[in-house]
């Protein structure tokens, strides 16, 4: 009993350091692509009008593995612009299906031009400008959120 009882203790400990999603603390997205490994993103969950406004403005860094999740109230036509943005994008449009519905990739920073979801998408995922070819993430894949606490979700 004591053998199997420590066994399972052992089975517990690796699953819990093994398996990414049981120690994410922060809010993460995980994009389930439709070949290959999940991909976690450690994201910053924008879901009010006033951090919408700002977005990734003015920031020179945003780490390989990390974005910003913007949530909107509805599912909608998106538009998105790079002003005062100084480095490239790619933002990947999410249905309330928590399905990719379209990627706009490697935006031009300082911008002004409209960058439009080419079908109505809930949420937005910001990640750094070529991050979507390198990963293969594509339209079609599956996105689930954990951690992500919002009023509008």
């Amino acid at each position: 009993m004591e053998n199997s009882r420590s066994h399972l203790l052992l089975l517990i400990s690796f699953l819990l350091t093994a398996c990414p999603a049981t120690h994410l603390s922060s809010p993460h997205v995980v994009i389930q692509p439709q070949s290959g490994e999940p991909i976690y993103l450690t994201v910053e969950v924008v879901d009010t009008p006033e951090k919408r406004r700002f977005g990734l403005m003015y920031r020179n860094e945003l780490p390989k593995f990390s974005g910003m999740l913007f949530i909107f109230p509805q599912e909608q036509p998106l538009n998105f612009w790079m002003k005062n943005t100084p480095r490239s994008l790619d933002i990947i449009y999410i249905n309330a299906d928590y399905t990719i519905v379209s990627i706009t990739e490697n935006t031009t920073p300082y911008s002004q031009t409209q960058i439009s979801s080419q079908h109505p998408a809930k949420y937005a995922l910001e990640v750094n400008g070529g991050f979507c070819q390198s990963q293969g993430i594509a339209a079609g894949d599956r996105v689930e959120f954990l951690q992500v606490a919002s009023s509008l979700q």
